[in-house]
């Protein structure tokens, strides 16, 4: 927006407030406007309407204006790769994606971004504009610069399609609990209201207790979350486009991994959860017991019921490794059968999958962060989890000229306080 037109705007909105508020004064007076007053309000419109030609010149240069780049950037677009059109729900829709940054192509997204900002070159600062517009045009495409994380650059198709599996195989506990829409940097106040007792049986002609509502709140602030890859100015300013892919899902994977190592470290600090205690390599009884006391735990202090079992990839390990009296598996692969009742192990699930099988009717969820003596229970639905989408980058040379940093943020929450009770602590100890 043109800050000398922005300007001219507000200072006609405060002649028309004021302007109203001399009718509006005289008018709950019922009385009639004064001569002051009259003479007040001729000046003011004859300054409004001084304004309101600037504005309407100015207005229509600036849309016209808008309307020529439009124009430009559709032109650049058409010609550089044509208009291609993609089925979305049964739809045809424009894909607005003007290629200028392709898989294998010409130009590279992020050396075209280090050239703009720290080379001012103006052949990238136009492709950069051209692809920009183009996608933002695209109503399925603008959500991907992300809530809360400012403008952002969006990057290219072919990139944004790496981000979907990196995102669910760097996020483990943190993608199966409640997801929230991310809204913005800020700190979030989440009310909880917990009654009392309020139903008991009735005896004739007596009233039952009551109770009040209290209410209390959690403040949480979100995390800003950084990740960053130092790489050589040779690589970056070689313009390579297979490079984009390497940096890309480096950047995203950082992000991620910091974002589930913040929520596991919020869910391994919260007070007042359940606590369970496991012998290390108990045999297979006590094992399962122990078990079985943390799933119970949830469900007897009215935290709903547990969904979920998360731990490190070993510890899972070793529930599989837990046989019976007669020496047979307490938790069978789903390929063997017939089954016990005990557990599954999906051993045909990808890493890109967090949930690994089952054990006494709860998920697994198996997690790399969370620590070796360390397991949870938890009701997923009552811990909350939000992030944004790691859509910028930052250039910077921290070492030299040699070598420049490429950078991506965003933002996390973690929200475990809610319900403190939703989750047991498995603490597991040296026999």
């Amino acid at each position: 927006m043109n800050p000398y037109l922005t300007r001219l705007r507000e200072q006609y909105t405060a002649i028309q407030t004021s302007i109203e508020g001399l009718q509006t004064r005289a008018a709950e007076a019922d009385k009639d406007l004064t001569a002051d007053e009259l003479r007040s309000i001729q000046e003011q419109a004859e300054t409004a309407k001084s304004l309101h030609t600037q504005i309407t010149l100015l207005t229509e240069q600036e849309t016209r204006s808008a309307a020529v780049a439009d124009m430009a950037a559709k032109v650049g677009a058409s010609a550089e790769t044509g208009m291609q059109t993609r089925a979305v729900g049964g739809a045809k829709t424009q894909d607005r994606d003007p290629g200028i940054y392709t898989r294998g192509g010409q130009h590279s997204f992020m050396a075209d971004q280090f050239r703009a900002a720290k080379m001012n070159d103006p052949e990238a600062k136009d492709r950069l504009v051209r692809h920009s517009n183009a996608l933002r045009d695209n109503v399925e495409l603008r959500a991907m610069t992300g809530a809360g994380t400012g403008s952002g650059l969006v990057p290219p198709v072919w990139l944004a399609e790496q981000y979907a599996p990196i995102l669910h195989r760097r996020l483990r506990v943190a993608s199966v609990v409640r997801q929230v829409p991310f809204a913005g940097p800020y700190a979030w106040t989440i009310p909880i209201a917990t009654v009392g007792s309020t139903v008991s049986n009735q005896t004739e002609g007596t009233n039952t207790t009551t109770s009040d509502q209290t209410d209390t709140t959690i403040t949480v602030t979100p995390t800003t979350v950084t990740g960053f890859a130092d790489v050589s100015r040779q690589l970056v300013e070689a313009s390579n486009p297979a490079v984009d892919a390497i940096l890309w899902a480096d950047l995203v994977g950082s992000f991620y991994d910091q974002c589930e190592t913040n929520f596991i470290t919020t869910l391994a600090a919260q007070a007042s959860v359940n606590a369970v205690t496991i012998a290390d390599g108990a045999v297979a009884a006590g094992a399962r017991n122990g078990l079985l006391d943390a799933i119970s735990a949830v469900s007897d202090n009215n935290a709903g019921d547990a969904d979920y079992f998360c731990g490190r990839t070993s510890r899972w390990t070793q529930y599989l490794k837990l046989l019976d009296s007669a020496g047979r598996p307490l938790v069978l692969s789903q390929q063997y059968t017939p089954m016990n009742n005990v557990g599954v192990g999906d051993v045909t699930r990808a890493y890109a999958n967090p949930v690994q099988g089952s054990m006494e009717g709860i998920n697994v969820v198996t997690s790399p962060t969370i620590a070796a003596n360390l397991g949870f229970v938890i009701n997923s639905q009552e811990l909350l989890f939000s992030n944004s989408n790691p859509m910028q980058f930052k250039f910077e040379e921290t070492n030299g000229p040699a070598l420049i940093r490429v950078g991506v943020w965003g933002y996390m929450a973690a929200v475990t306080a809610r319900r403190p009770k939703a989750i047991t602590k498995i603490t597991y100890t040296a026999n």
